[in-house]
């Protein structure tokens, strides 16, 4: 067994000494250092937990105790959690559009001082459109995802939150919709410190990563890329993963 799975096995075994249904709720909720979680989804919590507090994928530094965050695409709060257990003092705004999602997210972060939230997906107009969702991780405005349910979410743009604003760090992990808010918010990227985006490619649509990485560049970042979804055999055959043949995470900083 690799490593991988067994600390998935000892967080979900820990999860179930520890954990239960919260009565109050109807969700499942575990305990860890002092901290109550709370989720709908047991198995891809598993994951999300450890890439997030044990791998620590968003982990940053800062010149200052008070940095300020957006957080675009918060599904359940962890990367709030663990930006606030780090940087107590942090202003962090969250925008999650999946109302069943939305509801987790509220109950993870209530006790959690300075933390907006916003139940509103971002793209680059403000309108009402729809949105599939399977009420876990991949709810998405593609509608090319098939996910089991379709509903309709507000969209705003998340230039209107940035006037005037300097940001310490920005995630975009919002299934498909980041290339429309980067260029949405272009003229502000100059007043963002670190940036992390998830982008998705879509299966018969046109790839766009280069222009990303191409604005990122333009606008003074240095970046890293890796990728969750991989491909043993590229040549040979093509990921397809919710209509998905793609997916990088982007770490981007200011060259200093």
């Amino acid at each position: 067994m690799n490593k991988g799975f067994k600390l998935l096995n000892l967080i979900r075994n820990s999860m179930e000494k520890t954990g239960g249904i919260d009565k109050k709720t109807g969700l499942f909720k575990f305990e860890r250092n002092g901290k109550l979680f709370f989720t709908n989804n047991h198995d891809q919590f598993n994951s999300c937990y450890k890439s997030i507090f044990l791998d620590k994928i968003y982990k940053v530094e800062f010149s200052k105790t008070n940095p300020f965050i957006i957080d675009c695409g918060s599904n359940i709060g962890l990367a709030i959690m663990f930006w606030k257990e780090n940087f107590p003092d942090s202003q962090i705004l969250g925008f999650e559009p999946d109302p069943e999602i939305f509801t987790v997210l509220k109950e993870n972060t209530k006790d959690l001082e300075g933390v907006e939230l916003y139940q509103l997906a971002l793209s680059n107009k403000t309108s009402e459109v729809e949105f599939t969702s399977n009420g876990k991780l991949s709810g998405s405005l593609n509608l090319t995802k098939k996910l089991p349910k379709v509903i309709k979410v507000k969209t705003d743009r998340l230039s209107r939150f940035l006037v005037g604003k300097e940001v310490d760090l920005l995630k975009i992990d919002i299934e498909g919709e980041e290339i429309k808010v980067l260029f949405e918010i272009k003229e502000f990227l100059k007043n963002i410190k670190y940036l992390f985006v998830e982008y998705h490619s879509f299966i018969n649509e046109k790839q766009n990563l280069s222009k990303i990485l191409d604005l990122l560049e333009n606008e003074g970042f240095r970046y890293y890329l890796d990728s969750d979804l991989k491909n043993p055999e590229p040549f040979i055959k093509s990921n397809n993963s919710l209509n998905q043949d793609l997916q990088v995470n982007i770490w981007a900083k200011k060259d200093a």
